[in-house]
């Protein structure tokens, strides 16, 4: 019984540390782009030189988590930093331009067929090159009017190819927004794990609590009758 009760004061000192801070918020420390080609951004935004492809985000709570841009409207910045996120689910490019059921639907299934493409290894150009049409494919199904330049025909091929994909319904995934605050860029990510809601944890410790008085009160009675 004692690990029973020692338990339920473990999981009310994780309340404790979990109350400090929103339940759905993320702490990034860092991101960084693998691999990436750099090209130039022509529309919907001002021309601007950009470096393009999957983000691996650092964590202060849940690791690493993969993502890909959402938000051309924003700034952001690679290494260190200090940076919160809220996770939401994805409705707009958090510039206040809605994104249709199928265009999220198809975002999602590009983020975690990214994600799974790159996991999956190759040659360092051959990945450049995937990591970067996955992302100009996510930004080409967003912006009616998006448009680039400074790639070379094999990129632009699958680029295509891969919106059409996406289109015909060929990637499936439960992407979530990472909101950026603050004038920050948001990001898609393929499921990221939420913190645990608090009152959860409160829940969750309070039957602990209940089962291990139970327990004691029992052996209690059960001592006075023998």
């Amino acid at each position: 019984m004692k690990w029973l009760v020692g338990l339920a004061v473990l999981a009310l000192a994780v309340i404790a540390e979990a109350s400090g801070a929103a339940a759905d918020d993320i702490t990034v420390t860092n991101i960084a782009m693998p691999y990436e080609e750099i090209l130039t951004i022509d529309g919907p935004i001002a021309p601007t030189e950009a470096d393009v492809g999957q983000l691996v985000l650092t964590t202060t709570t849940d690791g690493t988590i993969d993502a890909w841009c959402i938000d051309l409207f924003h700034d952001g910045s690679l290494g260190p930093q200090d940076s919160i996120f809220e996770i939401e689910p994805i409705t707009t490019d958090n510039n206040g331009n809605p994104l249709t059921a199928a265009q999220i639907a198809d975002i999602s299934g590009l983020a975690a067929y990214g994600d799974n493409l790159l996991a999956a290894g190759g040659t360092t150009a051959d990945l450049d090159r995937e990591s970067a049409a996955v992302q100009l494919a996510i930004w080409s199904i967003e912006y009616a009017d998006f448009s680039y330049s400074g790639g070379d025909s094999a990129l632009a091929d699958l680029t295509n190819h891969l919106v059409s994909e996406a289109a015909a319904g060929d990637f499936s995934g439960e992407a979530d927004e990472l909101k950026g605050l603050e004038g920050q860029q948001s990001y898609a990510a393929d499921s990221p794990t939420p913190v645990p809601e608090p009152n959860s944890l409160a829940l969750f410790a309070a039957a602990l609590c209940g089962l291990a008085l139970r327990r004691r009160r029992g052996a209690s009675i059960a001592l006075k009758r023998a």
